[in-house]
């Protein structure tokens, strides 16, 4: 038990060395959600400018909302780049819907043309269904979870994830590029410890620093949506099953690799990849199959639903905890053994006197 302390207290005390890499860990995901919270604080009521105002169809914008209750617009008479105009109100005369619209973006942005066309068609069918609801096409929405999270709250969820890949990547790996470095690991070819006592100090020794990352990611997130929406006990054990899967593929990369600066780069470019790839900005739906095959297969998705699911009570199976778990134990066993192959060699046969 000293023995393994001792190696604890050693890998949170190297921190230091390799101080640069720590610091980019901690701030990669608060950095990140900065840039999505300045973005997306308005929700998803879009801005926009009714320059028309007391007609029949903007008076039906009020009941134009999400399944939580959002409306979908938000009239904002500062609003510069969208505008919309009933050059011809919309009216019903002899049973029969006329008029003209207007919408004027001054943007070259397609996604922004595309969000407003299809929130301006919404509105339109809206207003519809409003006047000949006999005959109109009702549309209906659900929402996956019971109360829409807004965007900023969802991506704060996500991006959880996202830091503990980081962290979890890059603290594993260092535990072993620093001994390749300081050519320390002719000490463990030549130690008699069995190999999971290593492993387990390093790897405890990672867990400590990671578990510092990711609470001071909460801390902020809070402050800054001034709401706790990791407030699920559940949470735990999601972020103790993701750090040790992270931190265990880390070591092995470390093994393998054995060079600071290029682990990192992998740790780095690694865990953004597969939180990209693993649905951390949302549904895969409308994407190609075969990234959607991948999200499907990459265990980085059933983290990223999960944590949704514990937050704002998304959709989740039993199949979602199992594949992490089963990808987690495949990962133990492929870093023992390339440990044991590659490291723990005894020099020596036990002699019986």
């Amino acid at each position: 038990m000293k023995r393994l302390l001792f190696m604890i207290k050693t890998s949170i005390l190297a921190t230091g060395s390799s101080l640069p890499f720590h610091v980019i860990a901690l701030l990669s995901p608060i950095l990140f959600f900065l840039v999505f919270a300045g973005q997306l604080d308005k929700d998803i009521s879009f801005p926009i400018n009714f320059n028309t105002t007391d007609t029949p169809f903007y008076q039906s914008i009020d009941n134009y909302r999400s399944p939580a209750g959002t409306p979908y617009y938000e009239q904002d008479n500062n609003c510069t780049f969208i505008f919309v105009t009933e050059t011809e109100p919309l009216k019903v005369i002899n049973n029969k819907l006329s008029g003209s619209i207007n919408q004027k973006i001054e943007s070259i942005d397609k996604n922004i043309t595309k969000n407003y066309r299809n929130r301006l068609t919404g509105a339109l069918s809206n207003f519809f269904y409003t006047q000949f609801p006999e005959k109109a096409i009702q549309i209906s929405e659900t929402s996956l979870y019971e109360k829409d999270p807004s965007w900023s709250s969802f991506f704060a969820a996500s991006i959880l994830i996202f830091g503990i890949l980081l962290s979890g990547l890059l603290f594993g790996t260092l535990s072993f590029t620093r001994e390749w470095e300081l050519n320390c690991i002719d000490l463990f070819k030549l130690s008699p410890i069995n190999p999971i006592y290593i492993l387990s100090g390093k790897f405890l020794g990672s867990f400590v620093k990671s578990i510092i990352t990711v609470i001071l990611y909460i801390l902020f997130v809070t402050l800054k949506l001034k709401m706790l929406i990791f407030n699920s006990p559940d949470i735990i054990g999601i972020i103790f099953l993701a750090y040790f899967t992270a931190i265990i593929i880390g070591m092995l990369i470390g093994i393998v690799l054995k060079q600071p600066l290029v682990a990192f780069i992998t740790a780095l470019v690694g865990s953004m990849l597969l939180w990209v790839l693993g649905g951390g900005f949302g549904t895969s739906v409308g994407m190609a199959k075969g990234i959607q095959m991948i999200i499907n297969i990459n265990p980085i998705s059933k983290y990223v639903k999960l944590v949704l699911h514990s937050c704002f009570n998304g959709p989740a199976s039993l199949v979602d905890v199992l594949y992490p778990v089963m990808i987690l134990i495949i990962s133990v066993f492929f870093l023992y053994l390339k440990y044991y192959k590659e490291i723990y060699k005894p020099q020596f046969t036990s002699v019986k006197y």
